[in-house]
C-alpha cells in the first residue's frame, strides 16, 4: 500500500479520471449531435464535417476507455496500469494537438469549400430526387440566408430559368406560398434574407469551433495534470514495492 502522503494523490487522480470519463462522454455526445445536425447539409459541406464528427466520437471513446483504465489502476494501486494510463494520456494529447494544428491551418479553406459546393448545388435545386431542395430550404430557414452569396445568387440558375426573377420561398423572412415569386424584379431588401448562406454557415462553424477549441484546451489541461499525478503515484507505488 502507498504511504498516507500519496493517498491524497491517489484520490485526486481518481477524481481527475472521473472528469476524463465525463469529458469523453461529452465528446461522444457532441460528435453525435454534430453528425445529426449536419447530415442534411452534406450537399454543401462534403464529407469533411461528417469525418470531423466521427473523429470527435472516436476521441471521446478513447478518452472514455482511458479514464476507466486510469480509475481502475488508481483503485488497485497498480504501478503497471497507472504507467500505461499516463502513456495513453500522452498519446491522446499528441493526437489532439496535431489535429488542432491541422484544423487551424485549414481554417481558411472552410469558406472556399462551402462556396464551391454551394455554387454547384444552387443550380441543382430542382433536380428530381437529388435532395437539394430539402438541403437548401433547411439551410435558408436555419441560417436566415438566401443563396450562396445573397438572393442575386439565384440569378442565372436553372431555378430562375424556370421561375423568372424568383427565389425559393425559404428565402423569405416571412414564409408563405409563392412569397419568392418574381421578387427579384422588385425591392426585396425588406422581404428576403440578404445574407448569403456561405457567410452564415461559416460564422456558425467559427463560433462553434471556438467553443470546441476552448473545451479541448480545458480537457488537455486536465489531462496534463492527470499525467503528473499518475507519474507521481506510479513512482510512489514502485518505491513502496522496493521497500517491501
Amino acid at each position: 500500500m502507498v504511504s498516507a502522503g500519496m493517498k491524497l494523490i491517489k484520490y485526486l487522480l481518481f477524481i481527475f479520471n472521473l472528469l476524463f470519463f465525463f469529458g469523453g462522454l461529452a465528446l461522444i455526445i457532441v460528435g453525435a449531435l454534430l453528425q445529426t445536425y449536419f447530415k442534411d447539409y452534406l450537399k454543401f459541406t462534403g464529407d469533411s464535417v461528417s469525418g470531423a464528427a466521427i473523429f470527435i466520437i472516436i476521441v471521446g471513446l478513447v478518452v472514455f476507455l482511458v479514464a476507466f483504465f486510469g480509475c481502475l489502476g488508481a483503485y488497485r494501486e497498480n504501478h503497471c496500469m497507472i504507467s500505461t494510463f499516463a502513456a495513453f494520456l500522452v498519446m491522446v494529447i499528441l493526437v489532439e494537438l496535431s489535429v488542432g494544428i491541422a484544423g487551424y491551418a485549414m481554417r481558411n479553406k472552410v469558406e472556399s469549400v462551402l462556396e464551391d459546393n454551394m455554387k454547384k448545388a444552387v443550380d441543382e435545386y430542382l433536380s428530381p430526387g437529388s435532395g437539394y431542395i430539402a438541403a437548401w430550404d433547411m439551410a435558408q430557414k436555419e441560417f436566415k440566408c438566401c443563396g450562396p452569396n445573397g438572393p442575386l445568387s439565384w440569378n442565372g440558375t436553372k431555378y430562375t430559368d424556370k421561375n423568372k426573377d424568383s427565389v425559393p420561398d425559404s428565402c423569405c423572412k416571412t414564409i408563405a406560398t409563392d412569397c419568392g415569386k418574381g421578387v427579384l424584379a422588385k425591392t426585396w431588401n425588406d422581404t428576403l434574407w440578404t445574407e448569403g448562406c456561405v457567410a452564415g454557415m461559416e460564422q456558425w462553424a467559427k463560433d462553434h469551433a471556438a467553443m470546441l477549441g476552448g473545451a479541448g484546451i480545458g480537457l488537455a489541461f486536465v489531462e496534463v495534470i492527470g499525467i503528473l499525478f499518475a507519474c507521481m503515484l506510479a513512482r510512489a507505488i514502485k518505491k513502496e514495492y522496493q521497500v517491501v
